[in-house]
């Protein structure tokens, strides 16, 4: 029973529930929300998605680029998942210096050290 619970409150978090709505509908702030998705390669190739380009810029360091429209009013936010084949996956850091259509990734082992590594991310933001 708590299983089923637990699986029922998650899918509805994941999905979008009432607390969605009610959370951002309610401010005006946040209507119509964009999302972009996608999935890069560690050489920066885009894999899965569209509405963005991805630039390798050095070891562990990726630009992303959304195309012009998407969020023009807003800075996206963005979360950034590395994938790994190791038991540890790399740690994401994502940054924006402004509000622009660039969002830096960057990719490292906690030790420091960059390294290149697939990775999926989610941007939400206003039209």
């Amino acid at each position: 029973m708590h299983r089923s619970l637990v699986l029922t409150l998650a899918l509805l978090f994941a999905l979008g529930t009432s607390a969605y709505g009610q959370t951002f509908g309610e401010s005006g702030n946040f209507q119509n929300p964009r999302v972009v998705a996608g999935q890069v390669d560690a050489g920066g190739n885009v894999i899965v998605g569209t509405g963005f380009t991805v630039r390798w810029v050095s070891n562990g360091h990726y630009q992303i680029r959304f195309n012009k429209g998407i969020f023009v009013n807003a800075c996206p936010v963005v979360s950034v998942t590395p994938i790994s084949i190791f038991a540890s996956p790399p740690e994401s850091s994502i940054y924006q210096t402004g509000c622009g259509r660039t969002v830096e990734v960057l990719l490292s082992w906690p030790i420091g050290n960059f390294i290149n590594s697939p990775f999926n991310f989610v941007a939400v933001g206003t039209p």
